[in-house]
């Protein structure tokens, strides 16, 4: 009879470690319920009192134990399969980041799709105030005909004073395996912990035009088998920083700024 007590102490201990004390209603139950047989076999056994019926009863018992057990081992199995499969598949969290000036994203970046920076004309003063990443991959919606009123955006070329002048840039929206992506100006290197994704020069339209964003162009600028030349559109500057309310020192007058883009997060769960 100690043993037979030993075996229902023992499957009771353990389905309460699977239950993990997260305070299931149904469980905590149940498991009063066997505590309660638990006692009452202690009694019987300390008594010298057996019958047939306790025995079939605390045999049920034992059963309902048993199919318990199953059920929650086969619960935990199943979380540990799905884990398994999304550990599997890489799964993690992710950013977006445009690479202004180039095709490619590079590292472990993911294409998203590439095409040609593009804004308004630089002496406008309407449309976007903003620089985009046109796809190369256009598809047009249903439009009767061209408008008459619109906004504008055209391409942007080069005014870097080297062997980029006059021609188009591209640019590139890359997918990371990490959480965040920003651009820092003013620096050609990242924060101990993150990722460095590219480095460039801060870059933007020229003071006395349309006002336009600040971006990283990429220190290795590439540009597109258009044709070269001046064809209007908006231009892209390097960017200078001036000493008055920007501070001196630590930055410079006149001098080109840097940037640098960076990530962080992990990669796998």
């Amino acid at each position: 009879m100690a043993s037979f007590v030993f075996v229902i102490l023992a499957v009771t201990l353990f389905s309460t470690d699977v239950n993990c004390g997260k305070n299931d209603p149904v469980y905590q139950e149940d498991f009063e319920n066997e505590y309660r047989v638990i006692e009452r076999m202690v009694f019987l056994e300390e008594a010298g009192i057996h019958t047939d019926d306790d025995f079939k009863y605390m045999g049920l018992q034992i059963n309902n134990l048993t199919s318990m057990l199953k059920d929650a081992n086969e619960t935990v199995k199943l979380l540990n399969d799905k884990i398994a499969a999304v550990k599997g598949k890489g799964f993690r969290g992710s950013s977006t980041f445009t690479r202004w000036g180039h095709t490619e994203c590079g590292g472990d970046a993911e294409e998203v799709y590439s095409g040609y920076m593009a804004g308004s004309y630089f002496s406008h003063a309407g449309s976007g105030s903003n620089y985009i990443c046109a796809t190369s991959k256009i598809k047009y919606g249903a439009v009767d005909g061209r408008a008459e009123v619109q906004g504008l955006a055209y391409g942007i070329e080069y005014r870097l004073g080297d062997a980029n002048e006059y021609h188009d840039a591209p640019c590139v929206v890359c997918r990371i395996p990490r959480n965040s992506a920003i651009m820092i100006p003013g620096t050609n290197e990242c924060e101990e912990g993150w990722t460095t994704e590219y480095r460039g020069r801060l870059a933007s339209q020229a003071y006395n035009q349309h006002s336009k964003d600040y971006i990283c162009l990429d220190e290795r600028p590439q540009w597109l088998d258009n044709g070269k030349g001046s064809q209007g559109g908006g231009y892209l500057y390097k960017v200078a920083g001036r000493c008055g309310p920007l501070q001196c020192p630590p930055y410079k007058d006149y001098y080109y700024l840097t940037c640098v883009v960076c990530s962080f997060g992990t990669r796998d769960l």
